[in-house]
């Protein structure tokens, strides 16, 4: 059996108290989730020169920015966008009913196996939205995470709920498989492409007309799938779709898994 081995450094200007406590956060996260489509932590050690390092499964297959890359900008076969998009969804919804928001949902954060499974890693930015005890959630504070993946309102308002937040991430990780690219640097009204999309998502009984969403008519469940993908990206948080409604559209219901994707615990 092969593991994975990730060197923790302090960042620039980071005082020795917070990278401790950082990289203890990290640990105690990720080493807690045990699901399929998470990359398991299995120990945080501590070498003669002083640096730590997290001892990890390995994941041969890469991680899903190389796959997308690969592509030369053309996307994923519907097929595999899809599946991926199930097993990141199961991997969100397992973090969420146990408490925890990932906040850095991106293709470099999905790393892959060569039997085809997605697995979520990096939990260097996660939050624990709940813990096992509470019924409320905790908000966080201060846009986290890869611009063109984080959402608008961690931009403007100081506290957010960050299960929304990671529910947008997917939506655009989900278009960016499809499409091979970026749909926007970043998810403000400055920014021409994403005010483009604000314009043109669906509105006040109108369809939409955003192209990446609206070209997407492969598949049997494909008016689903642009009907839950626009409610992923919905700009207000409060009337987003959760990673539960997700779950239970007819488009993912309909996903099938390949055996290795599959969990048959």
């Amino acid at each position: 059996m092969f593991y994975a081995v990730k060197e923790l450094r302090k960042r620039d200007n980071e005082d020795v108290q917070h990278f401790a406590t950082r990289l203890t956060s990290e640990f105690v996260i990720s080493n807690s989730l045990q699901h399929l489509n998470i990359v398991r932590t299995f120990d945080l050690m501590k070498n003669s020169s002083g640096i730590y390092s997290e001892i990890m499964e390995y994941c041969a297959g890469g991680d899903l920015y190389n796959l997308i890359s690969k592509t030369n900008r053309e996307g994923l076969l519907s097929l595999e966008a899809d599946c991926f998009m199930k097993q990141v969804t199961n991997g969100l919804d397992y973090m969420h009913a146990r408490g925890v928001a990932h906040c850095d949902i991106k293709p470099e954060n999905i790393l892959l196996t060569t039997q085809g499974v997605a697995k979520i890693s990096d939990f260097g930015t996660s939050a624990v939205f709940r813990t096992a005890w509470e019924k409320e959630c905790h908000f966080s504070q201060g846009a986290c995470g890869s611009e063109p993946y984080v959402a608008p309102e961690e931009f403007i308002c100081n506290e957010y709920d960050p299960r929304a937040a990671d529910v947008w991430a997917l939506g655009v990780l989900y278009l960016t498989m499809a499409t091979g690219t970026y749909l926007w640097p970043v998810a403000k009204l400055s920014e021409p492409l994403y005010e483009d999309y604000i314009e043109t998502r669906p509105q006040q009984g109108k369809p939409g007309t955003f192209v990446p969403i609206e070209s997407m008519k492969s598949g049997a469940y494909y008016k689903s799938r642009k009907a839950t993908v626009y409610g992923m990206l919905d700009p207000n948080p409060s009337t987003r779709l959760t990673i539960e409604q997700v779950m239970k559209s007819s488009w993912l219901q309909q996903v099938r898994l390949c055996d290795a994707a599959r969990d048959f615990s």
